[in-house]
């Protein structure tokens, strides 16, 4: 007989609520790799219309990092980040777990990276737009500090703070 794969979810979710993190990530993991017609009947089976594979990879990630892996947790966040387009609501809080993670695994240049990216996808918003460079100035690496400085300063012309912290940083590469 085939698997129940809304079974195999429910059980899943029941050992995840127990606080059994890997034997639930046993049961999720494999979910993710269904396809988009298995994942429509799972949604439709538990009648739960939020549940894609952004949201499953979600889970999986956030039940990684309870159960200390969270090396792998980086890897399905980012996997999380690729499916979930610009615009939708899970992205921001995504890019946020996944930035905190990689600064928390001293992953400085792939926190770079990413902050570098995120900056570029809040163009339209000036104020997320320093936020994220300025982490982009505090993690990345030389190059990417001056550029995210460059770029806050042209974006706060008249912040002195900021402005001083360029010209250190031009002076240290000069």
């Amino acid at each position: 007989a085939p698997e129940r794969v809304d079974l195999r979810y429910r059980l899943g979710d029941a050992l995840a609520e127990a606080g059994r993190a890997d034997a639930a990530l046993e049961r999720l993991l494999p979910l993710i790799e269904l396809d988009v017609a298995q994942l429509d009947q799972l949604r439709a089976a538990l009648g739960l219309a939020e549940l894609d594979r952004v949201a499953l990879i979600s889970r999986c990630a956030e039940l990684l990092c309870a159960a200390d892996q969270r090396e792998r947790a980086t890897t399905l966040l980012e996997r999380a980040l690729q499916a979930c387009p610009l615009g939708d609501a899970r992205r921001p809080p995504l890019v946020e777990r996944q930035f905190a993670l990689l600064v928390e695994l001293g992953l400085r240049e792939r926190a770079g990276a990413l902050a570098r990216l995120a900056a570029r996808e809040h163009e339209a918003e000036p104020e997320l737009r320093l936020r994220w460079l300025a982490r982009v100035a505090e993690h990345g690496d030389d190059a990417l500090r001056l550029e995210a400085l460059a770029q806050a300063h042209a974006l706060r012309p008249d912040d002195d703070a900021l402005a001083s912290q360029l010209e250190r940083v031009l002076l240290g590469a000069g």
